[in-house]
């Protein structure tokens, strides 16, 4: 039988745990089962995801759309945000990452005309030339 898990947390009169105590001398085959909270790994994953996504986003509106995109990043932003009000737990806090992310990218946009105007960056050929 599987120890149920441990929880380590102080108690009262300097107690620890709420479950079992982990056994002070573990015989072979024995495991020991802790309960872990794989949100904050799963949000960070997902950061580095979102933002790694953003960033070719951005290139590409930039070169297809101009700057002058950054009104629907503007509306997308803010209605994941509004999303994330309403939306219970992990989901919400997706939601507020990727409303950021929207909201970001315009500042993002405008750099990125920057970046082509000094030659970092191709400029679309088909774009009128100012």
């Amino acid at each position: 039988m599987a120890n149920p898990g441990f929880r380590c947390a102080r108690g009262r009169g300097g107690r620890q745990g709420h479950g079992q105590a982990p056994p002070a001398v573990l015989k072979w085959g024995e495991v020991i089962v802790l309960d872990l909270n794989w949100q904050g790994v799963l949000v960070g994953a997902a950061s580095l995801l979102i933002i790694g996504a953003f960033h070719p986003l951005v290139i590409w509106c930039e070169y297809h759309f101009t700057q002058r995109v950054w009104p629907a990043f503007l509306l997308a932003g803010v209605m994941c945000l509004v999303l994330a009000l309403f939306v219970p737990g992990l989901w919400s806090i997706l939601l507020g990452l990727v409303g950021v992310a929207f909201l970001w990218s315009i500042r993002e946009l405008k750099q990125q005309a920057r970046r082509v105007e000094k030659g970092w960056f191709p400029q679309n050929p088909k774009r009128k030339q100012k």
